[in-house]
C-alpha cells in the first residue's frame, strides 16, 4: 500500500478516496485508503471512512450505499486493479462509478500485460483514456517477464510459447 500511495502522490493526486476494482485487489485498496487517512494532518480528529464498491447493486438500504460505502457522491477517486489483462471489470466499475456521480482523478493499475482484446486490438489503457481519465501502470509485463527469464530460464519451449501469445496479442512482441 505505501508503494501505490506514494506512486499516486508522485503523480499529483489528491483524492478523497482510494478505491479497489471488486473483483480484483480490494485489500490493496483498504490498505492504500487507510495509508493515506493515517498521513492526513486531521486523522486524530477527523474519523475517515474506508469506502469500497460492491460488487453487486444492493436492493435495499440507503441509495448512497446500495453500491458504494461510505463514500459521498461527487468524491474524487483513484480506482486501483492489481492486473490489467483485458480492462472488462476494470472499465465496466469506471463507467458505474462515473453514472453515480464520482469523478474518476486516475486508474492506477500494478501491473499492465500488454496485451490488446480479441474483440477490438484495443489496449486496456485505450479503453481507460478513451473515458477520458488517466491511466498509469506501475509497472508491465514485458519489463517483469525480462527480469524473471533473466533469473530463472524456463526453457526454450515455454519461452516460445510466451513469445507466440505476445506476437498475437501483444502491444508489441516480446524479445528476450
Amino acid at each position: 500500500g505505501t508503494y501505490v500511495l506514494a506512486y499516486a502522490e508522485d503523480q499529483g493526486y489528491h483524492p478523497d478516496a482510494f478505491l479497489a476494482v471488486p473483483e480484483g485487489p480490494s485489500r490493496l485498496g483498504f490498505e492504500v485508503q487507510r495509508r493515506w487517512a493515517i498521513d492526513q494532518e486531521d486523522f486524530e480528529r477527523k474519523r475517515y471512512p474506508n469506502p469500497m464498491i460492491r460488487k453487486t447493486r444492493k436492493g435495499i438500504g440507503p441509495v448512497e450505499e446500495r453500491e458504494v460505502l461510505s463514500l459521498k457522491m461527487g468524491s474524487h477517486i483513484v480506482l486501483l486493479e492489481d492486473t490489467a489483462t483485458t480492462g472488462t471489470s476494470l472499465v465496466r466499475e469506471v463507467d458505474r462509478l462515473r453514472e453515480l456521480g464520482y469523478a474518476l482523478d486516475a486508474v492506477v493499475v500494478l501491473t499492465d500485460r500488454g496485451l490488446k482484446r480479441h474483440v477490438d486490438g484495443k489496449t486496456v489503457e485505450d479503453l481507460v483514456r478513451e473515458r477520458d481519465i488517466p491511466y498509469h501502470a506501475m509497472c508491465n509485463a514485458y519489463d517483469l517477464l525480462d527480469l524473471a527469464f533473466r533469473r530463472d530460464y524456463p526453457g526454450r519451449d515455454r519461452v516460445r510459447r510466451i513469445q507466440n501469445h505476445y506476437k498475437k496479442r501483444g502491444i508489441h512482441p516480446l524479445v528476450f
